[in-house]
């Protein structure tokens, strides 16, 4: 009698195992997903960073960039490995 509970212990453990692994394989993904996004976006502000001092230098007006995050440390790197 005991080893069936154990078995259906250890089958509802199994169950909510893989459900927990594959919620870490979904929010993996969109973290990488994200990570990607803000590198692109970062590029695409540095880019136009570059436009306007360009046109600021143009026109004669002394070009100051904005204060950014970009010297921040990004978000700490979480491994995936299982």
């Amino acid at each position: 009698m005991e080893a069936s509970s154990y078995k259906e212990k250890y089958k509802g453990l199994k169950r909510k195992f893989k459900a927990l692994q594959n919620e870490h394989l979904k929010l993996s993904s969109q973290y990488d997903i994200s990570m990607k996004s803000i590198k692109l976006l970062k590029r695409e502000i540095s880019f136009m960073d570059e436009k306007i001092a360009e046109l600021q230098k143009k026109s004669g007006k002394p070009y100051k960039k904005p204060k950014t995050e970009e010297n921040d440390d990004p978000a700490p790197q979480i491994s995936t490995n299982t």
